[in-house]
């Protein structure tokens, strides 16, 4: 295994994020990003999840997941149209997989793997050559 970064790709909706969070699956996620990150790892969340109600581009941002846990965070486009979001994402996931193809990453773990996750992954493994975690609930 390399020394690249893991991704870990997952709709992430904490408190805050939105009208309506997913409580547990934030918790889920964030609990799986904090294993992985105190293994040493540099850990980047892309957030497939369509939180933002407005047109906003492709972000790259860090954020703090827990107190004293900061991480870089992806999030694609986002449009006020939560279906024509998440069907545009669906059509650019293979390009962004493309674009963090760069980082040479270690690992590609999924959450709940849709039609973005799983195509986001499968353009990854095959651009970098990592092997793939499918966590799936």
């Amino acid at each position: 295994m390399s020394d690249g970064p893991v991704f870990v790709v997952a709709p992430f909706s904490p408190v805050g994020s939105c009208e309506s969070p997913a409580l547990g699956a934030a918790r889920k996620i964030a609990g799986v990003v904090s294993a992985l990150a105190a293994t040493g790892r540099e850990v980047v969340l892309v957030n497939s999840a369509h939180n933002a109600l407005q047109s906003m581009p492709c972000r790259n941002e860090m954020i703090e997941l827990r107190p004293g846990l900061k991480i870089e965070c992806w999030t694609p486009p986002t449009t006020r149209s939560r279906p024509l979001g998440k069907a545009v994402n669906l059509v650019q996931a293979r390009a962004l997989a493309r674009q963090l193809a760069a980082r040479h990453p270690s690992l590609v773990w999924i959450y709940n793997g849709y039609a973005f996750e799983c195509l986001f992954a499968a353009e990854l493994m095959d651009r970098a050559g990592c092997p793939l975690v499918v966590e799936m609930e």
